[in-house]
């Protein structure tokens, strides 16, 4: 009977552990599980699998281990953040990713914990995992795989479609395996580790991930002053060869065609990865047969360390300086070094990411303890930002979470992970818990200035590491064992409850995304394209895009109260994001509710001041509607609604004034049809000379050119200038449509 019961756990447990992994290999194929959309139906998958493996084990196992919940901590900050949460949906959004990571960290834990050929299994299925994510840009470039932007201009990128993600994972995964190579273990291991060592080494330089380049010596430099000395020239050794050879596959396929099929480059990958296996077992095989250096003097071990950080310091300079090391290079790896060197001023991602770092902190000050809730950034950024730039992204986990889930949330968060992070150095002496503790460190510290845990994927990656080094690390002893049946289920059915209630959740969400994708690009009426973005608004309340879809088609189908309910939702909804704000002014601008309508425009404009569709909306309104007093004989209104455009229109310019001339900013010119309707209020005003002053800029031989041009006419005609009205009037090519214009200014605006 015990027997079978045994077999029945085996059997269950190693089918949660082949669909959970199963899932993470194809989930990444979701571009890396970037997109929030994509990752609903992912959350709903392994939220299923855990509330039934947790119910399981609740029902058959009197034991419970309290660190399978531990990622659980980080989760629940975002139900804090529901209070202040400038978008619902971000935060809901962000809340659904973190109990996904939670409930897979407590899975593949409990898994390893109870099935030992689990754990034995998984450092291997690890590294079949880097090599499957690291090889698809060589499939891409090779016509083998289709797949959009594995490889984007000339550097790889792979699922992420980002290259700086690209090459933080690829030498995370080299870490990871580099570190198991010192373990004194058979060949066949060596073999199955330092195969793809050159596939992971070739991804720093094929990604060109300046931070990469950067971060990674560092954290390899980190990872040297941590072993013995015995280790460290095998450590030294491994990663020259394998960096080597790496360096020469990329001067090989250098330079890298863009939108272009190159297939020579498979015999250089295979052969060098080859070559570099032979070299590595053969060192490996020496130094272990030939170097015995056993001292308790802990000096000796930074004595290499200390001479490579040198070395490593004055190969930096060389490269930065361009000297003798520099120019005996190859002009490929030297462009490549070359951009490393540089901080391009152009480059938003590298001199552009300080003004968002400070911007961030101006954000958090706002709610510094329990943040913004989750999507703050791109939902929020535009009414802290300095100048008017576009980054939807803060490029750092770290600021990230400080302005999600603030202060409180912020240590929680660094609570957790230095909790997980001491358990892994008290037993780094272990070469499995060294090399998960240096792939982290690796992923987090490139996440620090940039989006990796954007990616869900790369949160898979962090977390396989967390679990194969807390399992190397004595999680499974007694203090961390509940056998209580109490406290068993006082800390296990409020888990259950909560990630019962996020997979509810973001089946609505993924239902509504799939209402609205299934009748994207079809043909409908619209009534029947109402009921659906109704019923997609039904699933999920606090898509704004949703709402603001419904109250167009409102507006189409001439429901008046039916917008001015839908947008009161957008305002409840984030009445802190100036877009929706705006869209609020566009509803009861809709019905000529011109006074609410600027009302929130004006909210929106204290919001984001740099928001040129508020300006371009506002001015055509009051300007539209002052054109139309004026038509009905009412001066003193014409004049009070132009004064308004002319308030909306100077604003403008003091706002695009006070910006420094840069690089990479958003769009702040006025249109011309702006411009012109900003003529006419000024004409309505009789402010004649800015009227000129403003259609001057029309130069073009555009119908709007030539109603811009009328206007000048007939103020220069009210200021007594005929001899330019006469130069202006000739110089028509079109002169009867020029005639019809004036007439027609003239008995509507010029009275």
């Amino acid at each position: 009977m015990k027997v079978g019961i045994r077999m029945l756990h085996k059997s269950i447990t190693w089918l949660t552990y082949i669909v959970v992994i199963g899932a993470i290999f194809i989930s990444a194929t979701d571009y890396g599980l970037f997109s929030d959309s994509e990752f609903y139906k992912w959350h709903i998958y392994f939220g299923v699998i855990f509330i039934a493996y947790l119910s399981y084990r609740i029902i058959v196992s009197t034991e419970f281990n309290v660190i399978t919940i531990l990622m659980f901590s980080i989760s629940l900050i975002y139900l804090l953040s529901f209070i202040t949460a400038a978008s619902p949906e971000g935060n809901f959004t962000e809340f659904f990713r973190y109990i996904t990571y939670a409930a897979l960290f407590a899975l593949l834990l409990d898994l390893q914990t109870s099935n030992k050929s689990i754990k034995l299994s998984l450092p291997y299925l690890f590294i079949l995992f880097g090599i499957y994510l690291m090889i698809v840009p060589f499939l891409s470039l090779s016509g083998n795989l289709e797949f959009r932007d594995a490889v984007l201009g000339n550097r790889f990128s792979g699922f992420f479609q980002y290259p700086n993600v690209y090459g933080a994972v690829g030498m995370s995964f080299f870490l990871f395996s580099t570190s198991l190579i010192l373990k004194r273990t058979s060949w066949i291991n060596i073999v199955i580790y330092s195969l793809p060592l050159v596939l992971f080494a070739s991804s720093l330089f094929l990604s060109q991930s300046r931070a990469a380049f950067l971060l990674f010596p560092m954290i390899w430099m980190l990872g040297l002053f941590l072993i013995k000395l015995h280790d460290q020239f095998k450590y030294i050794l491994v990663s020259l060869t394998s960096f080597g050879f790496a360096g020469l596959l990329y001067i090989k396929m250098s330079p890298i065609p863009r939108n272009e099929i190159m297939t020579g480059f498979w015999d250089q990958l295979i052969v060098y990865s080859l070559i570099s296996l032979i070299i590595v077992i053969t060192l490996v095989t020496l130094i272990n047969k030939f170097i015995h250096i056993k001292s308790d003097k802990k000096i000796y071990n930074f004595i290499i360390p200390t001479g490579i950080t040198a070395l490593g310091a004055a190969f930096l300079i060389d490269i930065l300086f361009k000297g003798k090391i520099y120019s005996s290079l190859p002009e490929n790896l030297q462009s490549s070094f070359s951009r490393i060197s540089r901080l391009e001023k152009q480059d938003l991602t590298s001199d552009r990411r300080f003004d968002f770092y400070s911007d961030a902190l101006k954000m958090f000050s706002d709610s510094p303890l329990i943040g913004w809730g989750g999507d703050s950034w791109p939902t929020l950024y535009y009414v802290y930002q300095s100048f008017p730039y576009i980054g939807n992204d803060v490029h750092s986990y770290l600021f990230e979470q400080l302005l999600n889930v603030g202060g409180i949330g912020i240590l929680v968060l660094l609570a957790t992970l230095v909790f997980i992070f001491i358990k892994l150095l008290k037993n780094v002496n272990n070469k499995a818990v060294f090399g998960s503790l240096m792939g982290a460190v690796m992923l987090i510290a490139h996440a620090s200035v940039d989006f990796d845990l954007s990616f869900g994927t790369a949160w898979f990656i962090l977390i396989l590491l967390f679990v194969l080094g807390l399992n190397n690390s004595g999680v499974s002893s007694n203090k961390f064992i509940i056998t209580n049946t109490k406290k068993k289920l006082l800390i296990t059915i409020p888990i259950l409850a909560v990630v019962a209630f996020s997979t509810l959740y973001s089946t609505r969400f993924l239902l509504a995304e799939k209402a609205i994708n299934d009748v994207r690009g079809q043909d409908l009426n619209v009534e029947k394209t109402m009921e659906v973005y109704e019923k997609a608004h039904n699933y999920n309340p606090y898509d704004i895009d949703t709402m603001i879809q419904l109250a167009a088609i409102y507006v189409e189908q001439d429901k008046e109260e039916k917008v001015y309910e839908i947008a009161n939702s957008i305002y409840e909804t984030e009445p802190k994001n100036p877009r929706a704000v705006m869209q609020v002014g566009n509803a009861y601008a809709s019905y000529g509710e011109i006074e609410n309508a600027l009302k929130y425009y004006n909210k929106s404009l204290k919001l984001d001041e740099y928001n040129i569709d508020v300006y371009s909306r506002a001015i055509r309104l009051t300007s539209s509607e002052a054109v139309n007093w004026m038509q009905l004989g009412v001066l003193k209104k014409a004049q009070d609604m132009a004064e308004k455009t002319v308030q909306y229109y100077n604003q403008h310019q003091e706002m695009k004034n006070s910006i420094e001339p840069k690089s990479n900013l958003r769009d702040t010119k006025l249109s011309k049809s702006s411009l012109f309707l900003t003529a006419q209020a000024f004409a309505i005003n009789e402010q004649d000379e800015d009227v000129i002053q403003v259609t001057n800029r029309f130069k073009g031989k555009e119908d709007i050119d030539l109603r811009a041009k009328a206007l000048k006419y007939l103020s220069l005609g009210r200021l007594n200038k005929t001899k330019q009205q006469e130069e202006l009037y000739n110089g028509q090519e079109n002169q009867k449509q020029f005639d019809q214009y004036i007439k027609a200014y003239k008995r509507a605006i010029y009275k």
